[in-house]
């Protein structure tokens, strides 16, 4: 036993009479004039069940409800001797994941896998020559460090058509933690286990048709939960009857709450919504646009605020700050906007600093209500 979990990665072969050849089996592309039915995953995990290890497998954890599923069902599918051998389980943490996504993270590992001898590993990003570090729950950035780095790094703002952060903060900080694990030697394939459903057709053809990592072409993107036929009621299901879980209101089977909280992909009215239930969320955000300068010439532009006679306020910054989005006002403009409504409904205020100071150096305070339950939000895919 202990010299099988010792076995290097590139070491595995089939046992005699399996149905799983080698993955250099099944060549990548067909032969001129040919052309294969099925694509090569498919025919090996239609030949057994989706979730057993068939090799090295790194299962990627969202800190969603559907990867903490399918994680729980490749528990169940394998032998602790091949979980140990065979499975790494990575959380890449950008830093502005809501706190409850972070504890179901932490719960998850206490829960499953350290009973086993297993543990998540739980990796960030760095602008350093390893490109990432391994931390815990309890040293996890939670002021949005690792996404703040990226952004000096590259001294640009992700938007819809170029993703960086995803990139640079989960796919290749995870994969930097596998090349210090030896996972990228010159012979070493693996398998990325990644929670995508069944009743998600759009998204699983996507990655279907693509087969490999757009990182390496070692690694073999595998559904689990599509090949099942898994959908979002069989995971709802399983929750509802677990003694932990995730504790972000759900809508339609989405945690729309989850991944970083007010990612620039979700709807703009459910990233106001969560700016109404708790502004502090709007922080990092606003910064991020704001230090990111387009000039460098001093611009003077309104805050939203007037005097007593009526005149706008203005405010001097030294450049034009960045946008995530050009189809949407600035997060700030944003934030300013929800308080704004929160007042013309009446709400008891709560005062919250606006970051403006008035002609007599005093700080400007705006209401803002803390207790409206904010409508979650989903980054998409």
């Amino acid at each position: 036993m202990e010299a099988a979990d010792a076995a290097p990665l590139t070491d595995f072969k089939p046992q005699p009479g399996s149905l799983l050849p080698p993955s250099h089996a099944f060549p990548r592309h067909a032969p001129q004039g040919q052309r294969f039915f099925l694509p090569p995953r498919v025919t090996r995990h239609t030949m057994h069940d989706p979730f057993r290890l068939t090799g090295p497998t790194c299962l990627s954890f969202s800190g969603g409800s559907t990867s903490g599923y399918m994680l729980w069902r490749t528990l169940q599918s394998n032998t602790v001797a091949d979980l140990k051998r065979w499975l790494r389980v990575a959380f890449a943490n950008t830093g502005l994941e809501h706190p409850k996504t972070l504890k179901f993270v932490d719960d998850t590992d206490l829960h499953w896998l350290r009973p086993l001898g297993l543990a998540i590993d739980w990796v960030e990003f760095r602008d350093d020559e390893a490109g990432h570090a391994v931390v815990t729950y309890e040293t996890a950035s939670r002021e949005g460090e690792p996404f703040l780095a990226l952004v000096k790094k590259r001294n640009y703002l992700p938007n819809p058509i170029t993703r960086f952060c995803t990139s640079e903060l989960k796919i290749r900080a995870m994969h930097k933690r596998l090349r210090a694990l030896g996972w990228c030697d010159e012979n070493a394939e693996w398998d990325q286990f990644i929670g995508i459903r069944a009743d998600e057709p759009r998204r699983v053809a996507k990655i279907r048709a693509r087969g490999t990592s757009t990182e390496t072409s070692k690694e073999t993107m595998c559904m689990p939960l599509a090949d099942a036929g898994v959908g979002v009621a069989a995971v709802d299901d399983f929750w509802a009857k677990q003694p932990f879980q995730l504790e972000l209101p759900r809508h339609k089977g989405r945690t729309l709450a989850g991944n970083c909280v007010l990612c620039f992909l979700k709807p703009r009215k459910q990233v106001e919504s969560l700016m109404a239930s708790d502004p502090s969320y709007a922080v990092v955000w606003i910064k991020m646009e704001n230090d990111t300068v387009k000039t460098i010439k001093p611009n003077l532009v309104e805050t939203g605020f007037f005097d007593a006679d009526g005149e706008p306020l203005l405010k001097e910054v030294i450049g034009l700050g960045a946008r995530f989005r050009k189809d949407w006002p600035t997060y700030e403009q944003m934030l300013h906007s929800v308080l704004a409504q929160a007042d013309a409904f009446g709400h008891e205020p709560v005062l919250v600093h606006t970051g403006l100071v008035d002609a007599g150096g005093a700080d400007i305070l705006r209401s803002a209500q803390h207790d409206e339950e904010g409508i979650a939000c989903f980054c998409g895919d």
